[in-house]
């Protein structure tokens, strides 16, 4: 019966790694942060500020393990569509491709604009 009890228990802990795993989808290194996972929804305003929403927000203190400063909003990253129209129309694209298809993305982030993490690269990763 131990061994029974043994099985269960270690089966219900193995089962929850993934969503303990989960609760921090923003990582940073050196230089950047990463972020993996789904998105929510894209938004961009009449300011020409273009959202990307993260499914679950981040803890914006990991932005200083990579030099960035100045992220006080761990619910989406940006792109402020002036900067490059040409990149802004494949972000955007990308964003509502990984929404429709319920895809996972990856985002990297090399500083910060707007009190967001300013979004430098996207790629949908399955």
């Amino acid at each position: 019966m131990k061994t029974v009890w043994k099985l269960f228990l270690g089966a219900l802990a193995f089962s929850t790694l993934p969503q303990a795993a989960a609760a921090q989808t923003v990582g940073c290194a050196a230089t950047y942060c990463q972020y993996q996972g789904k998105i929510t929804r894209a938004y961009i305003n009449e300011d020409n500020l273009l959202l990307i929403y993260f499914e679950q927000p981040f803890d914006v203190a990991i932005t200083a393990t990579a030099g960035i400063t100045g992220v006080s909003n761990g619910q989406a990253g940006s792109y402020i569509i002036t900067d490059n129209q040409n990149y802004s129309e494949f972000l955007y694209s990308t964003a509502l491709t990984a929404l429709a298809a319920e895809k996972t993305v990856i985002m990297q982030f090399y500083e910060a604009r707007n009190s967001y993490l300013k979004i430098d690269k996207i790629w949908i990763y399955q």
